[in-house]
């Protein structure tokens, strides 16, 4: 299966801008687990990282079901799921 955690939070720190929590995406790479709805991600956002995910693993996601996922763990396990389907 495909590790996408190192991706998604890859993705999510592009397209974050000021308004993550500072130290978030360090954190998420030592093992915390967060919200997605704390990284305050508007729309355009949200669009930038499943653009950037699709691209790099040649996938498609459904939106909403990735508006399913609540955190940064479940979206990566997710998106690790969908790549081992493609």
């Amino acid at each position: 299966m495909v590790d996408a955690l190192p991706l998604v939070i890859a993705a999510l720190e592009d397209a974050s801008g000021a308004k993550t929590p500072e130290n978030a995406f360090d954190e998420l790479r030592n093992g915390k687990d967060m919200a997605l709805d704390d990284l305050s991600l508007d729309s355009l956002s949200r669009f930038e990282v499943i653009m950037q995910i699709e691209e790099a693993l040649d996938i498609e996601l459904d939106e909403d079901e990735i508006l399913a996922q609540k955190t940064v763990r479940g979206f990566a396990d997710f998106v690790s799921k969908r790549a081992t389907k493609a």
